[in-house]
């Protein structure tokens, strides 16, 4: 008996996220509201309203693309409107890296902040006499950086999901490994990286009409 105990048990343990994952989801095959939803092979996914869901760019093998227009995609750490405001924010134990870009020919300005094994680049703007801030580039790979929503390195395939969608059908939830937000203007991507059923990392990168300032790095 002892035996077959042991084995039931560690059977249970190599069964890593999938079977708890299973446990926790919603057990209908449909959401209660598809006006707001896709589907991924064949199976509907409903984000939540305020991630204001654009368009499914990518369901591939372990990928899942979304383009958002939420705020979250561009100020994942909340608002920061003043370069001497970081100190007072979710981002306070951040340095600021005495380097600063100021792009010739414009108001551009970028300033890099390091914590640990993670880095952020933000970009400023006031060419319309008002300051305007997002994130231009980023790696997180450290569990005590903040985002505005209670995402942290570590957080489970469950907690993640939950943050972001009303509805995501137990079948597909071990399938990604990789979630991608792009914004719907101004080419900003999140990408959000699991292993072994965790949260590993998080990379910003921006693209489009900003490929311009390439030369802006760590």
């Amino acid at each position: 008996m002892k035996s077959i105990f042991y084995i039931i048990t560690i059977s249970k343990l190599l069964s890593g996220c999938s079977d708890s994952t299973h446990k926790a989801v919603n057990t209908k095959s449909v959401p209660v509201d598809t006006t707001n939803s896709f589907k991924i092979a064949n199976l509907w996914v409903t984000p939540k309203k305020e991630l204001k869901f654009n368009s499914l760019l990518e369901a591939g093998s372990d990928t899942i693309h979304l383009v958002v227009c939420a705020d979250y995609v561009y100020w994942p750490f909340g608002k920061i409107k003043d370069q001497i405001k970081f100190s007072s924010s979710l981002l306070n134990n951040f340095k600021i890296v005495n380097k600063t870009y100021k792009m010739p020919g414009g108001p551009a300005v970028f300033r890099v902040l390091k914590h640990a094994s993670s880095k952020l680049i933000f970009f400023f703007d006031n060419s319309d006499g008002e300051t305007h801030t997002d994130i231009f580039k980023g790696e997180i790979y450290d569990a005590d950086v903040s985002f505005s929503n209670n995402i942290k390195i570590g957080i489970d395939f469950e907690g993640f999901y939950r943050v972001f969608f009303d509805y995501f059908p137990g079948e597909l939830k071990n399938h990604y490994k990789v979630i991608q937000f792009s914004s719907c203007v101004d080419g900003i991507t999140h990408t959000y990286t699991f292993k072994n059923c965790k949260l590993k990392s998080v990379v910003f990168t921006t693209h489009g009409y900003r490929d311009s300032f390439s030369k802006v790095d760590y």
